[in-house]
């Protein structure tokens, strides 16, 4: 269960593994996404068994094989620090505690119907250890292969997960094209890297926005990558809103521009716990009373004029119905009360 996501991404990102280089459309990788999450794909979620550094050989394996980039956290150039990983839990042991402390969050109690549960939270479902996650678990995946030239697909582990990075300490696409000794034309779009963030400017460095008209050639060539983020161009709510309003409210921010940018879920609930609590988690879950709501509304109003309005609006409606329940939640630590309040709902907005 902890590496699902990872094992999700990498069904959907098969589609972009063909012998000639296609990346998959957006409601491809989305639907594959979504019926790996739900089983209606084979997921496999024991991913922490597996050895580092085991390798299926083109002859007998019949998934997308990935090579993952060998790049230590910091690099010097120019008697300058350029940072590639913000966080990487290098400093922890392989599978410790405190690897999977950092990885996501420590361990939570929960009541559920009178049961004590266990959940890893480093805040409601901490988005930012999003590309710690699917880095780690790529290290160590039965598909990771060291031989590029039996590789489907390639990843590039550089990511911040502080948000709104320090453009000193980025690298530029020089640098970074020039630490991807794979990376050309034809292997671009097989190469993918992602953000823990939803993609807004400058929530990332801004070589991840490099695009195919920029003068330089190895921007060109980073803007031909794929790209993985919370949001995308299509799903962002930014762009439902005219350029001027959300330019007056935060001048500095854009909603996202990279090219060949994907959506991808959030971490899931149960990330990170081992065999044992998940079991548990499911016995729970099929003694649970039959659920009271219809549906549960639990956010903040915030964002820009639209979504405001929208999110004022979809709490009003909720508050007169009597099998809907609005909550506003400023403390999105109280994890007792997310889940208890989704669990008895048989829709949840959580905006």
């Amino acid at each position: 269960m902890a590496f699902i996501l990872t094992n999700c991404l990498l069904v959907a990102m098969s589609f972009a593994a063909a012998e000639t280089a296609i990346v998959a459309t957006q409601d491809a990788i989305e639907a594959d996404v979504v019926a790996c999450i739900h089983g209606q794909q084979t997921c496999h979620n024991s991913l922490l068994q597996h050895k580092a550094g085991q390798v299926y050989k083109s002859s007998d394996r019949r998934e997308v094989a990935v090579y993952v980039y060998d790049l230590p956290d910091v690099i010097h150039r120019d008697g300058n620090v350029v940072r590639l990983r913000s966080n990487s839990c290098s400093e922890s042991p392989a599978g410790s505690e405190s690897e999977m402390a950092c990885l996501f969050g420590g361990v939570v109690d929960v009541k559920l119907a009178g049961r004590k549960l266990k959940v890893r939270m480093a805040k409601y479902n901490d988005w930012k250890g999003l590309a710690r996650i699917v880095f780690k678990s790529l290290e160590r995946h039965p598909r990771r292969t060291y031989r590029a030239d039996e590789a489907d697909l390639f990843f590039i582990p550089v990511y911040d997960d502080i948000g709104d990075p320090d453009e000193r300490y980025c690298p530029s696409a020089e640098v970074l094209v020039g630490l991807l000794s794979h990376l050309n034309k034809a292997t671009a779009p097989r190469h993918f890297w992602l953000t823990p963030f939803t993609g807004w400017v400058p929530e990332t460095c801004d070589v991840f926005n490099a695009q195919h008209t920029d003068a330089s050639p190895e921007r060109r060539l980073l803007a031909a990558t794929t790209k993985l983020a919370l949001e995308d161009t299509v799903s962002t709510p930014g762009y439902l809103e005219p350029e001027e309003n959300w330019r007056e409210i935060q001048p500095k921010r854009r909603p996202p521009i990279a090219q060949n940018l994907h959506s991808i879920p959030y971490p899931s609930t149960l990330s990170g716990l081992g065999i044992a609590s998940v079991q548990e988690w499911n016995h729970a879950l099929s003694t649970l009373p039959p659920r009271t709501l219809l549906a549960s509304a639990i956010y903040n109003i915030h964002g820009y004029t639209s979504a405001a309005t929208a999110r004022i609006e979809l709490g009003g409606q909720c508050g007169k119905h009597p099998r809907c329940a609005f909550s506003t939640l400023s403390n999105f630590d109280d994890v007792d009360f997310i889940l208890s309040r989704n669990l008895n709902s048989t829709f949840c907005d959580d905006l």
